[in-house]
């Protein structure tokens, strides 16, 4: 639930417990007693046309969970391409990733251990392309244990910023992995009270259209 009260759309959503159960969609798929690391293989998702979502992957209170994800296609999409909020031991592995009109991804809400590896990503967010630790509706935690690995198809810098978030490690900062050595530019934000204040605003304002 967004500041203002309304409801963001997914594409797919997987959705957790604090037991460790997990729903894909409204469909239980794993049940708490399953231990590891459990796994689910998606192929290319991409926008239907002329439906209204907001983030393209949801992941919500999960734990152990990995995720490898052929393609994502959210160009269309008005913020996430990977939204993930409150979970735990989480990994997503992506083969291709376009940005979504606001960012590439977004981890908050007290998230821990966080892994998100990206072979190619096209284009960037018009925020930034990974923000950790902005506004959350299901906890004010510090979100901290990320770990980047994201390769741009073209070269270009991989925008990070931080928010109620602790530094990411960097994978590849200085490893040639599937195109060119990576560069990052993190960009580290005292949040105090301006970034909640601010945030709600936003999001109130952009459901009549208008962007700040």
């Amino acid at each position: 639930m967004n500041p203002d009260g309304t409801q963001d759309s997914f594409g797919v959503a997987f959705h957790g417990d604090d037991n460790g159960n997990i729903w894909q969609d409204g469909v239980p798929i794993f049940t708490s007693d399953i231990e590891g690391m459990r796994e689910v293989t998606l192929g290319k998702l991409v926008k239907k046309e002329g439906v209204k979502i907001t983030d393209l992957l949801k992941i919500s209170g999960c734990l152990r969970l990995r995720i490898l994800v052929d393609s994502i296609d959210a160009r269309d999409c008005l913020e996430d391409a990977i939204d993930i909020n409150h979970s735990h031991d989480v990994e997503v592995m992506v083969n291709e990733l376009y940005a979504a009109n606001t960012y590439c991804s977004t981890i908050k809400g007290g998230s821990t251990n966080i892994r998100l590896m990206v072979a190619a990503q096209y284009g960037h967010g018009s925020e930034t392309d990974y923000d950790l630790g902005n506004f959350s509706d299901q906890s004010n935690a510090r979100t901290k244990g990320i770990s980047l690995h994201i390769n741009t198809a073209d070269g270009s810098p991989v925008k990070v910023r931080l928010l109620t978030a602790d530094a990411p490690a960097l994978e590849n900062q200085d490893l040639i992995t599937y195109f060119k050595p990576q560069t990052y530019k993190v960009v580290a934000l005292n949040q105090g009270w301006f970034y909640p204040v601010f945030n709600f605003f936003k999001d109130f304002l952009k459901h009549f259209g208008i962007k700040i």
